[in-house]
């Protein structure tokens, strides 16, 4: 084995190279197709946004492909299609509402961005969108911008648990109410909307230990993990559940953190690549943190002639469950929908602007929530469980609104696959 890796090491900079042509060009169609969907998106709008900041979509191809990320947003035309809801509450305030967004570096958070537009367009809301670039001391700035700027309501993807607290009570005293978007947060918010991330991991975390059982006639064998960010309460809850239940019952899987990839594709391909290098054939399952991640890791480990290497991540991309269907490497994904988040907290938050309350779990099970902008009305139960919580400002109560958090394999992809969605 230590004269195969020294191989392996020894091939770093030629494998690098055959990276170059296949696997590049797959992810520069995955991000183009993206970047296409929201191009046209603002190609409809009559007037252009203000203030815009140019952001790389990945770094391969950031010579041809840039993404315009608009700063203050004011939609003054029709989207193509819109979310429909069976409930009908027509909204009659008109707000400013704020949306700190952890990142726009993958298409999980382009999705999420796409449908806050078309909602706050629906709604008759203005809406600023930023950018914290993975950074928490940025994004405190931006919502600290917000406040200045005065915003009704504040819809946030935390970098961190913890890290946004300060900036969170600054809106806690204006009154000003908050709901959390797929990464959990400390408190203080109205709701969270998201899945249950240590329950995502648990279920990746026994998947894994089966399929290794295939593999092996028993649960044992070597898994690298590829994080998102350290300190993500994404990357802890999916890594810790799956580490837990390794832990727990089948001890002889061992894993390895090889890296944070940010939840690029890219950066995902990149630490495999160097994955490979270090640990070679001794690689039986590379579980990724997000999808983008994993179809980047599987680019390298085709590239690299690792065929036999499972792979899994987590979100539900349109990509994974493809590769999924294929009955390949990649073998599982849960399902974790941001198009579907979005719009579920918009609408509980346009009810509780509205009414001044937080509305009914049979109120929010009523909702039809469309898979993207084709307006195909998902075919599965979109939230699974609401739980009230003490988490609200002063320990009032609030709502963990769980969405997804359902296992994906070839078993049951058909189910989930739409090819018009946008994530």
């Amino acid at each position: 084995m230590a004269e195969k890796n020294e191989s392996f090491l020894k091939k770093k900079i030629s494998r690098r190279k055959a990276l170059s042509t296949a696997a590049k060009a797959g992810i520069s169609a995955i991000v183009a197709g993206v970047v296409a969907g929201i191009g046209g998106y603002y190609a409809g709008m009559s007037a252009v946004p203000t203030k815009e900041i140019t952001k790389e979509v990945t770094k391969e191809i950031t010579k041809t492909v840039t993404k315009t990320v608009t700063k203050t947003p004011t939609v003054t035309t029709t989207p193509t299609t819109t979310p429909t809801t069976a409930v009908v509450i027509t909204p009659t305030k008109k707000i400013r509402l704020g949306f700190a967004h952890v990142n726009l570096n993958c298409p999980y958070y382009l999705a999420m961005q796409r449908a806050a537009y078309d909602v706050a367009y629906k709604f008759g809301w203005d809406i600023i969108l930023t950018n914290a670039e993975a950074d928490q001391v940025k994004q405190i700035s931006d919502v600290e911008s917000m406040l200045v700027k005065g915003i009704d309501a504040l819809i946030i993807n935390p970098v961190t648990e913890e890290g946004p607290k300060s900036v969170i009570k600054k809106c806690i005293e204006k009154d000003i109410p908050v709901v959390v978007v797929d990464r959990t947060m400390y408190g203080d918010y109205i709701a969270y909307v998201g899945i249950d991330q240590w329950k995502a991991g648990r279920l990746q975390g026994e998947f894994i230990a089966k399929m290794l059982t295939e593999k092996y006639g028993e649960p044992k064998g070597f898994v690298a993990l590829i994080g998102g960010e350290a300190g993500c309460p994404a990357t802890i809850g999916r890594g810790g559940g799956a580490i837990e239940v390794w832990k727990s019952k089948y001890p002889n899987i061992k894993y390895e953190w090889v890296g944070y990839g940010y939840y690029s594709m890219e950066k995902g391909m990149k630490i495999m690549e160097d994955a490979i290098a270090t640990y070679g054939e001794k690689i039986d399952y590379v579980y990724a943190m997000n999808d983008a991640m994993a179809l980047g890791a599987l680019q390298a480990l085709r590239a690299a002639g690792l065929t036999d290497v499972m792979v899994s991540g987590i979100d539900g991309q349109k990509e994974a469950y493809e590769e999924i269907m294929k009955g390949g490497q990649y073998k599982s994904t849960v399902v974790n929908h941001s198009w579907e988040i979005t719009i579920v907290a918009m609408y509980l938050l346009m009810y509780y602007v509205e009414k001044g309350e937080l509305p009914s779990e049979e109120w929010l099970q009523s909702l039809k929530i469309t898979t993207g902008p084709g307006g195909n009305i998902a075919k599965w139960k979109v939230i699974k469980e609401v739980r009230k919580v003490d988490k609200g400002p002063g320990g009032t109560t609030a709502y963990d609104v769980i969405t997804g958090t359902e296992l994906v394999t070839i078993e049951n992809v058909a189910l989930h696959y739409d090819p018009t969605a946008i994530f």
